[in-house]
């Protein structure tokens, strides 16, 4: 008897062993048996940060949603997703569409790196067809790479890494992984992606500031700057503190992002020449109705360059006209007439609110009364787009009550397009 114990007891130490080398995720299932998504833990974070992303001919709009990227087509037919499996590895986000339009971009936590105990899940970058198919794996090593963005004419990726001592830096690859080149060495870039500018000659970025540039504002700690780079590493320039990514103007000769001054509570939509000089003051951010200290979003300029989109509000530069937007997360059509925007609506009510004023056609039905069910905290998450001046709402995508996501637009045979 003692010998078959030892032997069940050296069986099941291997069984353990296997199953952690080879399939980390089933350490991870024991936590979550009782029905918990494991897909909401510690990368959550990373889901919320990109903006819907239009492909180049205004046919179709690219977005993430808690760690799968769909697509779905201008007037909210055809939703797909290019994202397969459920695991709790099985997370895609920060998707960039290539210029031409046939690509995307994205990182991913699906592969393994490394040997039995010493494997892990990191984040790599994979290159797909707009529809999911022809994957391509980019990158293949044990630091983090995220954040992929195609330069401008589509023959350079640039990402984040943490190849440099676990710190972020900036480095461009072809889009077949090859020429890895390191871009910058200095300064420790944040969790957004990096943006080129519209010749490609340069990349803006936010950085964490240095340690005698951190200031405690309401117990808050602010260390966040703004940097422009040449693309082959050069002229690296400091524009200020920020709290915003940065935005390119689209004939390049000028940078916006949210400017905090040192000792101010508040920051300003600043818009500046990309050597620093020039500082030019949209508007103060003061209290809740712009943003106040607390401020996070996405900046973006319409492509013709008169309005500067921020948070859930878009402005002509000049600080004139500004006006509400429905969500957040914004992105501005290729040829600037509508923006697609997403945002999470709390409960039946809020959703009645925010979405039935647009074009839902017969999509009420998918809206469930029992908020109860829902395993999402935080509610219900909602794709528009809206003309430029804020009117003409049409609702895209609609989460279901039970965390799937919908078309708002049903086929002509009346079911739902996968």
């Amino acid at each position: 008897m003692r010998r078959l114990i030892v032997r069940l007891g050296l069986a099941i130490a291997i069984l353990a062993f296997i199953l952690f080398s080879f399939f980390p995720g089933v350490i991870a299932l024991v936590y979550c048996f009782d029905g918990c998504d494991s897909r909401e833990g510690v990368f959550l974070f990373i889901f919320t940060k990109s903006i819907p992303q239009w492909t180049p001919d205004d046919a179709s709009i690219v977005f993430e949603h808690r760690g799968k990227i769909y697509v779905v087509e201008a007037d909210g037919s055809r939703l797909r997703t290019i994202s397969e499996g459920s695991g709790e590895r099985d997370i895609d986000f920060s998707p960039d569409v290539s210029p031409g339009g046939d690509r995307i971009a994205y990182a991913t936590l699906r592969y393994r790196t490394g040997f039995l105990w010493n494997a892990d899940h990191n984040h790599e970058i994979v290159t797909s067809a707009l529809d999911g198919s022809d994957k391509r794996r980019l990158t293949e090593n044990k630091a983090d790479d995220t954040h992929p963005v195609w330069s401008p004419d589509g023959k350079l990726i640039a990402f984040l890494s943490g190849k440099s001592e676990g710190a972020h830096r900036i480095y461009t690859m072809s889009p077949d992984g090859s020429q890895v080149r390191q871009i910058t060495s200095s300064v420790h870039a944040k969790d957004q992606p990096p943006v080129w500018s519209p010749d490609g000659s340069r990349i803006a970025f936010i950085a964490y500031g240095e340690e005698e540039e951190i200031e405690v504002i309401d117990d808050h700690r602010y260390s966040s700057v703004i940097y422009t780079v040449g693309a082959d590493g050069s002229n690296l320039t400091k524009l200020g503190n920020s709290m915003s990514p940065p935005a390119w103007s689209p004939d390049g000769s000028r940078v916006a992002f949210i400017r905090r001054d040192a000792g101010s509570n508040y920051g300003k939509l600043t818009t500046m020449n990309p050597d620093g000089t020039e500082p030019r003051e949209v508007i103060l951010l003061e209290g809740d109705t712009v943003g106040g200290p607390d401020y996070k979003g996405n900046v973006s300029w319409s492509p013709d360059g008169s309005e500067i989109q921020f948070r859930s509000f878009v402005i002509r530069t000049d600080g004139s006209e500004l006006r509400r937007l429905p969500g957040s997360r914004n992105g501005w059509s290729p040829d600037g007439s509508r923006i697609a925007t997403s945002n999470v609506v709390p409960g039946i009510e809020r959703i009645g609110d925010e979405i039935l004023e647009g074009d839902m056609g017969d999509s009420t039905s998918f809206l469930h009364s029992d908020l109860s069910s829902s395993r999402y905290d935080s509610g219900y998450f909602v794709l528009h787009t809206v003309a430029r001046d804020g009117s003409d709402r049409r609702a895209l995508v609609v989460q279901n009550y039970d965390g799937s996501l919908l078309a708002a637009h049903r086929s002509s045979a009346g079911e739902l397009t996968p």
